[in-house]
């Protein structure tokens, strides 16, 4: 039911449609509300006599176009996104989501193109580079849908049972039936592995004619029967196969190196003879508007009209009467082709040779490890599900344009589908790979040049289990398998290998935010900014993150509860790749050059986290900031370093945290800036990462220091006391990855990333203006914690 659909209203003794006649007809309706399960319709007129509880319902007319695309669009330049709500107007193909999660096509406009994505991150088609353009596909797209939607609503006298098996019904036999989803194994070595017939049986009491269709997923319509030529009726109880004629083949296959794919065939069945090739279209290109012979539109069945409206996107309606006497129906076979995977197995010992496993192969593995390997095709949904019932990361999910499921190519030009590397270890020799014995995986011939991060989920958690670049996987951790109940079942664990796919360039440097601004569109700091007794304050951010949020939260609080700032600037650096002291310099030459300096008459405080509170210390001991920085709040400092920097594991541990939305670094941009700084770092190190090590030489450097020591310090210490979920899964991730507990790794206390020994003993506690207030909260509250909020307010 839809908004603005009529009703005719019949007594209780009307039970088919041939009895619904317009004499009969006690009331009329239209809906006036239409819901997911119900609908409210207002009377149209006064009924001409009591409606009954068991009255009949028909629907006489209703609005063309009713299943809508629903598109969501992202990052659209105003004058586009203008456009496109206009064609979504005047369009009956197209709705505008008001919510990601409900649409059917994500629109996304990156570096002048148009891209076009499912809720599942797989790219639908080749992009646009103009708006018009993107469109046209997004009606291409949407003619698909109401074509493999498409069913009739009113109850039809035909009755018809579809069934496909394999040619010779020996080789392949498959389970057929009406909607019903198969699965069918693509074999190399010709086509008679791969082809196979549809039979229809007509169930019903009249002869029916049959319309077939091919929907493939690059969005084309193939009209595979009749061709050219008028169908041939299926008389009443008897039956009609397709794919027996071998100028008919039904051959069903992957052409192009996929690993698998989606396809249906949809029936059409009519008790009239009528021809449907208006509703073919080929993939990925502007439709036909017309078909073999449909130009003359004066001889149409009322069927091909009600098509032609519905497929065209023009308003309009066609009323029940119109279509009584063409009655219809329309069957699906749904089936997903898979390629056989490849697999290999591999025994104790060290591997003398590359072990081949298709177009993947192991080049290194610990000697120890026994076991199994295999590669699997990824299929997914708008839930986000995939293999077993497993959910796919979400934060991965939303930025397609960063980071994508490692593929090949896909058919037809159309996205990509994913590939599932499937490990099975022999009891409990999935121990021996570690750091120093990895499992190594080339898969130069998919991608060689790809980097990427290794993820697997265990059940509970997602877990990143290595990384990589220019074709090669390594996998120094495979966790335990909550599923494996005794040693000698086998461990299966599927590794979804993520590329990046995006080079984002974020915006750095000194950044002012207007009072009452766009947060998300700061400019660049200037020295006519600022002049003698302003109040400034400098918010510097942490690992991966960015200053949008402390500009956002951490501005509003202090200028409400503590000082109402004259100006509120932020400091944006790379943290992965540029050591702290070099990103403190910048920041001391970023505020000389906006006028801040000794005697500036200006105060200026900073409020700091994590990583950047290091950068924040070299700044001011390092660089010469004492001489205008008046007071520095450090919110969960690495002051001493962190230990999640001195193991193997520890970035994949942080890294882990924020794939499971353990909010541990504030700001919506870690990803954007994981990305932009590569994956390679978890292996090889950076410069900003060891930065953070308890052993590295600026930890030593500042914490030898003895002055200067002018300028006040608060740290906050976060001991995270919290028995919530988050604080939970951390504890069961560090068990996991560090393979040990958070309290144990850390020698105590901590936030989940910092130990408190390492937050509070800065300069092993010798500095004389420092003032340590210890909180119960982790390493992404501190700034919202209520406590710490008490501790600024009473310090500044």
């Amino acid at each position: 039911m839809s908004v603005d659909t009529e009703l005719a209203i019949y007594p209780a003794t009307v039970k088919t449609r041939s009895d619904c006649k317009k004499k009969n007809v006690i009331a009329k309706a239209k809906i006036t509300q239409a819901g997911g399960t119900s609908a409210t319709a207002k009377l149209v007129g006064a009924p001409t006599q009591t409606i009954e509880v068991n009255c009949r319902v028909l629907i006489t007319k209703r609005p063309v176009g009713g299943t809508r695309t629903a598109v969501w669009a992202v990052s659209l330049p105003v004058g586009d996104s203008t456009t496109l709500t206009q064609r979504i107007q005047d369009s009956d193909l197209l709705s505008q989501a008001t919510d990601r999660a409900m649409a059917d096509v994500e629109l996304r406009y990156d570096a002048g193109k148009y891209r076009f994505y499912d809720l599942s991150g797989r790219e639908l088609c080749e992009h646009s580079t103009e708006i018009d353009g993107a469109c046209d596909k997004l009606e291409h797209m949407a003619r698909y849908r109401l074509v493999q939607g498409l069913k009739n609503d009113q109850e039809s006298q035909i009755k018809i049972k579809t069934t496909l098996t394999a040619y010779d019904n020996k080789t392949l036999p498959v389970k057929g039936g009406d909607s019903g989803d198969l699965t069918l194994t693509y074999q190399e070595g010709g086509s008679k592995f791969n082809r196979y017939r549809l039979t229809i049986k007509n169930e019903s009491a009249v002869a029916v004619y049959v319309n077939l269709f091919y929907l493939e997923s690059d969005f084309s319509i193939t009209a595979r029967y009749p061709k050219q030529s008028e169908p041939k009726s299926i008389p009443a109880g008897e039956d009609w196969t397709y794919g027996l004629d071998n100028s008919d083949k039904l051959l069903i296959g992957l052409t192009n190196g996929e690993a698998s794919l989606k396809d249906r065939i949809k029936v059409i069945v009519t008790t009239k003879p009528v021809e449907l090739g208006l509703l073919a279209q080929d993939g990925l290109k502007p439709p036909s508007r017309g078909g073999t012979k449909s130009a003359d539109r004066s001889i149409e069945s009322p069927l091909q009209k009600l098509l032609r409206a519905k497929t065209s996107g023009t308003r309009g309606q066609m009323t029940d009467d119109d279509i009584l006497d063409d009655d219809w129906t329309s069957s699906d076979v749904v089936f997903h082709i898979v390629r056989e995977r490849a697999s290999n197995t591999f025994a104790k010992g060290v591997l003398s040779q590359p072990l081949n496993v298709g177009e993947m192969s192991i080049t290194q593995k610990p000697e120890g490890l026994t076991g199994s390997i295999a590669i699997e095709p990824f299929e997914s949904d708008a839930r986000r599900s995939v293999g077993e019932g497993i959910v796919l990361p979400s934060e991965f999910l939303a930025h397609p344009e960063l980071c994508q499921l490692l593929a090949k190519p896909g058919a037809r030009s159309v996205g990509q589908a994913g590939l599932v590397v499937k490990i099975e270890t022999d009891g409990d020799t999935h121990k021996a790979v570690t750091s120093d014995s990895p499992l190594v995986l080339d898969v130069s011939k998919i991608d060689p040049q790809a980097e990427m991060l290794a993820v697997t989920h265990d059940g509970e958690d997602f877990l990143i289990v290595g990384s990589g670049t220019h074709g090669s996987v390594t996998v120094n951790h495979l966790p335990e398998d909550l599923a494996r109940t005794r040693a000698n079942v086998p461990r299966a664990l599927r590794l979804y290998l993520f590329k990046k796919s995006g080079q984002p360039l974020p915006e750095l440097g000194l950044h002012y935010f207007e009072r009452g601004g766009d947060i998300s569109k700061p400019r660049s700091a200037k020295r006519s900014d600022f002049k003698q007794g302003d109040t400034v304050a400098l918010m510097v951010h942490g690992f991966l993150s960015d200053t949008g949020w402390m500009a956002d939260g951490v501005a509003t609080f202090l200028r409400n509860d503590v000082i109402d700032y004259d100006h509120v600037i932020g400091w944006d650096y790379e943290t992965i790749g540029t050591g702290v002291s070099d990103n403190g310099s910048a920041l001391a030459s970023a505020l000389r050059r906006c006028g801040f300096g000794e005697n500036d008459g200006i105060t200026l405080h900073v409020y700091a986290h994590s990583m950047g509170c290091l950068v924040s210390r070299c700044m001011i001991e390092l660089h010469g900031g004492d001489k205008f920085v008046d007071k520095a709040v450090l919110a969960g400092p690495p002051n001493l370093g962190t230990r999640a920097a001195d193991v193997s594991h520890g970035a994949a541990y942080l890294l882990t945290l924020l794939l499971n939305n353990v909010v541990v670094i504030p700001g919506p941009s870690w990803l954007g800036n994981l990305v932009s700084g590569g994956f390679a770092w978890l292996i090889n190190g950076a410069a900003g990462w060891s930065d953070l090590k308890t052993t590295s030489q600026i930890v030593k450097t500042v914490n030898e220091l003895t002055e200067p020591n002018t300028v006040p310090y608060l740290v906050l210490a976060g001991l995270n006391h919290a028995q919530d979920e988050a604080s939970a899964k951390a504890k069961r991730i560090a068990t996991k990855i560090l393979d040990t507990g958070l309290e144990t790794f850390y020698g105590g206390p901590n936030d989940m990333v910092i130990g408190q020994r390492c937050m509070t003993d800065l300069r092993l506690g010798t500095y004389p203006l420092l003032t340590v207030k210890e909180l119960g909260c982790s390493h992404g509250g501190y700034y919202a914690d209520a406590a710490g909020r008490a501790a600024i307010k009473q310090w500044v």
